[in-house]
Protein backbone atom coordinates (compact mmCIF):
# COMPACT_ATOMS: atom_id res chain seq x y z
CA UNK A 1 0.00 0.00 0.00
CA UNK A 2 2.84 2.25 0.60
CA UNK A 3 3.71 1.72 -2.98
CA UNK A 4 0.14 2.66 -4.02
CA UNK A 5 0.26 5.70 -1.88
CA UNK A 6 3.44 6.62 -3.43
CA UNK A 7 1.86 6.28 -6.86
CA UNK A 8 -1.12 8.30 -5.74
CA UNK A 9 1.14 10.88 -4.25
CA UNK A 10 3.18 10.91 -7.44
CA UNK A 11 0.03 11.36 -9.50
CA UNK A 12 -1.05 14.20 -7.24
CA UNK A 13 2.37 15.77 -7.56
CA UNK A 14 2.21 15.38 -11.33
CA UNK A 15 -1.31 16.85 -11.43
CA UNK A 16 -0.24 19.64 -9.16
CA UNK A 17 2.78 20.33 -11.37
CA UNK A 18 0.58 20.27 -14.48
CA UNK A 19 -1.86 22.67 -12.84
CA UNK A 20 1.02 24.95 -11.91
CA UNK A 21 2.34 24.74 -15.46
CA UNK A 22 -1.12 25.45 -16.93
CA UNK A 23 -1.58 28.31 -14.50
CA UNK A 24 1.83 29.63 -15.42
CA UNK A 25 1.04 29.32 -19.17
CA UNK A 26 -2.31 30.99 -18.61
CA UNK A 27 -0.64 33.80 -16.70
CA UNK A 28 1.92 34.10 -19.47
CA UNK A 29 -0.87 34.30 -22.08
CA UNK A 30 -2.61 36.97 -20.02
CA UNK A 31 0.66 38.88 -19.76
CA UNK A 32 1.25 38.59 -23.52
CA UNK A 33 -2.28 39.79 -24.28
CA UNK A 34 -1.88 42.67 -21.86
CA UNK A 35 1.43 43.61 -23.47
CA UNK A 36 -0.26 43.54 -26.90
CA UNK A 37 -3.05 45.80 -25.63
CA UNK A 38 -0.52 48.20 -24.12
CA UNK A 39 1.47 48.17 -27.35
CA UNK A 40 -1.70 48.87 -29.40
CA UNK A 41 -2.60 51.71 -27.04
CA UNK A 42 0.87 53.19 -27.44
CA UNK A 43 0.64 52.92 -31.24
CA UNK A 44 -2.80 54.59 -31.13
CA UNK A 45 -1.49 57.42 -28.98
CA UNK A 46 1.53 57.91 -31.25
CA UNK A 47 -0.73 57.93 -34.34
CA UNK A 48 -3.05 60.51 -32.74
CA UNK A 49 -0.10 62.73 -31.82
CA UNK A 50 1.29 62.41 -35.34
CA UNK A 51 -2.08 63.38 -36.82
CA UNK A 52 -2.30 66.45 -34.61
CA UNK A 53 1.24 67.47 -35.56
CA UNK A 54 0.46 67.07 -39.28
CA UNK A 55 -2.70 69.15 -38.96
CA UNK A 56 -0.85 71.87 -37.07
CA UNK A 57 1.91 71.93 -39.67
CA UNK A 58 -0.68 72.20 -42.45
CA UNK A 59 -2.34 75.12 -40.68
CA UNK A 60 0.99 76.84 -40.09
CA UNK A 61 1.97 76.31 -43.73
CA UNK A 62 -1.27 77.94 -44.86
CA UNK A 63 -3.15 74.76 -45.65
CA UNK A 64 -5.77 75.52 -43.01
CA UNK A 65 -6.96 78.70 -44.69
CA UNK A 66 -8.86 78.19 -47.88
CA UNK A 67 -9.94 81.81 -48.41
CA UNK A 68 -8.10 81.97 -51.75
CA UNK A 69 -9.99 78.90 -52.98
CA UNK A 70 -13.27 80.35 -51.70
CA UNK A 71 -12.48 83.61 -53.51
CA UNK A 72 -11.79 81.71 -56.73
CA UNK A 73 -14.97 79.63 -56.39
CA UNK A 74 -17.31 82.54 -55.77
CA UNK A 75 -15.82 84.70 -58.53
CA UNK A 76 -16.15 81.74 -60.94
CA UNK A 77 -19.77 81.22 -59.92
CA UNK A 78 -20.52 84.92 -60.29
CA UNK A 79 -18.82 85.04 -63.68
CA UNK A 80 -21.17 82.34 -64.95
CA UNK A 81 -24.16 84.36 -63.75
CA UNK A 82 -22.77 87.54 -65.30
CA UNK A 83 -22.21 85.63 -68.56
CA UNK A 84 -25.85 84.54 -68.62
CA UNK A 85 -27.10 88.03 -67.87
CA UNK A 86 -24.76 89.63 -70.43
CA UNK A 87 -25.89 87.12 -73.08
CA UNK A 88 -29.54 87.95 -72.38
CA UNK A 89 -28.83 91.70 -72.57
CA UNK A 90 -27.10 91.10 -75.89
CA UNK A 91 -30.00 89.00 -77.26
CA UNK A 92 -32.70 91.44 -76.14
CA UNK A 93 -30.76 94.41 -77.48
CA UNK A 94 -30.21 92.57 -80.75
CA UNK A 95 -33.95 91.84 -80.94
CA UNK A 96 -34.66 95.52 -80.40
CA UNK A 97 -32.18 96.69 -83.07
CA UNK A 98 -32.74 94.03 -85.74
CA UNK A 99 -36.07 92.35 -84.99
CA UNK A 100 -38.13 95.33 -83.74
CA UNK A 101 -39.22 93.15 -80.84
CA UNK A 102 -39.05 95.86 -78.16
CA UNK A 103 -40.26 99.45 -78.23
CA UNK A 104 -36.99 100.87 -76.88
CA UNK A 105 -33.52 99.98 -75.64
CA UNK A 106 -34.79 100.42 -72.09
CA UNK A 107 -37.61 97.93 -72.75
CA UNK A 108 -35.07 95.42 -74.11
CA UNK A 109 -32.82 95.91 -71.08
CA UNK A 110 -35.82 95.59 -68.76
CA UNK A 111 -36.72 92.27 -70.43
CA UNK A 112 -33.16 90.98 -69.90
CA UNK A 113 -33.33 92.12 -66.29
CA UNK A 114 -36.64 90.31 -65.77
CA UNK A 115 -35.20 87.10 -67.24
CA UNK A 116 -32.34 87.24 -64.74
CA UNK A 117 -33.93 88.71 -61.61
CA UNK A 118 -32.94 85.78 -59.36
CA UNK A 119 -29.44 85.66 -60.89
CA UNK A 120 -29.05 89.39 -60.30
CA UNK A 121 -29.88 88.97 -56.61
CA UNK A 122 -27.23 86.25 -56.38
CA UNK A 123 -24.73 88.37 -58.30
CA UNK A 124 -25.23 91.30 -55.91
CA UNK A 125 -25.00 89.05 -52.86
CA UNK A 126 -21.88 87.35 -54.22
CA UNK A 127 -20.38 90.75 -55.01
CA UNK A 128 -20.50 91.66 -51.32
CA UNK A 129 -18.92 88.34 -50.36
CA UNK A 130 -16.23 88.75 -53.04
CA UNK A 131 -15.29 92.14 -51.57
CA UNK A 132 -15.03 90.64 -48.07
CA UNK A 133 -12.92 87.71 -49.26
CA UNK A 134 -10.73 90.02 -51.33
CA UNK A 135 -9.85 92.01 -48.22
CA UNK A 136 -8.65 88.75 -46.62
CA UNK A 137 -6.58 87.46 -49.55
CA UNK A 138 -5.30 90.58 -51.29
CA UNK A 139 -2.00 90.54 -49.41
CA UNK A 140 -1.49 86.77 -49.40
CA UNK A 141 0.97 84.62 -51.28
CA UNK A 142 -1.10 84.85 -54.49
CA UNK A 143 -1.66 88.61 -54.29
CA UNK A 144 -0.71 89.28 -57.92
CA UNK A 145 -3.09 86.67 -59.29
CA UNK A 146 -5.85 87.72 -56.86
CA UNK A 147 -5.43 91.37 -57.85
CA UNK A 148 -5.66 90.51 -61.56
CA UNK A 149 -8.87 88.53 -60.94
CA UNK A 150 -10.37 91.35 -58.89
CA UNK A 151 -9.58 93.98 -61.52
CA UNK A 152 -11.05 91.87 -64.33
CA UNK A 153 -14.06 90.98 -62.17
CA UNK A 154 -14.76 94.64 -61.27
CA UNK A 155 -14.61 95.68 -64.92
CA UNK A 156 -16.91 92.87 -66.02
CA UNK A 157 -19.32 93.42 -63.12
CA UNK A 158 -19.60 97.16 -63.86
CA UNK A 159 -19.92 96.52 -67.59
CA UNK A 160 -22.85 94.09 -67.16
CA UNK A 161 -24.61 95.60 -64.15
CA UNK A 162 -24.33 99.23 -65.34
CA UNK A 163 -25.06 98.89 -69.04
CA UNK A 164 -24.25 101.92 -71.17
CA UNK A 165 -23.17 102.77 -74.69
CA UNK A 166 -24.44 101.33 -77.94
CA UNK A 167 -25.35 97.84 -79.03
CA UNK A 168 -22.04 97.57 -80.93
CA UNK A 169 -19.93 98.76 -77.99
CA UNK A 170 -21.76 96.36 -75.66
CA UNK A 171 -21.27 93.50 -78.09
CA UNK A 172 -17.53 94.12 -78.37
CA UNK A 173 -17.00 94.84 -74.68
CA UNK A 174 -18.93 91.77 -73.56
CA UNK A 175 -16.49 89.33 -75.10
CA UNK A 176 -13.42 91.34 -74.10
CA UNK A 177 -14.45 91.54 -70.45
CA UNK A 178 -15.60 87.92 -70.35
CA UNK A 179 -12.27 86.70 -71.72
CA UNK A 180 -10.22 88.93 -69.41
CA UNK A 181 -11.93 87.52 -66.33
CA UNK A 182 -11.76 83.93 -67.62
CA UNK A 183 -8.00 84.27 -68.24
CA UNK A 184 -7.35 85.82 -64.82
CA UNK A 185 -9.32 83.02 -63.16
CA UNK A 186 -7.43 80.41 -65.15
CA UNK A 187 -4.09 81.86 -64.00
CA UNK A 188 -5.28 81.83 -60.40
CA UNK A 189 -6.50 78.23 -60.69
CA UNK A 190 -3.04 77.13 -61.82
CA UNK A 191 -1.55 78.61 -58.67
CA UNK A 192 -4.19 77.06 -56.41
CA UNK A 193 -3.45 73.52 -57.58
Amino acid sequence: MDENMTNVERKQEILSAEENTLSSVSNNNDNVEEEKRNKNKKIGIIAAIAAVVIILLAIIAGGGDNSEQEFYDIVSETQELLDDYADDIYRCWYDYVYEDEYSSVNAALAAAYAMNSSNIKTIESNNNEIKELYSKVKDGKLKDEIKAVMQAYNEYYSFVMEVSGSYNSFSAGKETNKKALANALKNLSFELE
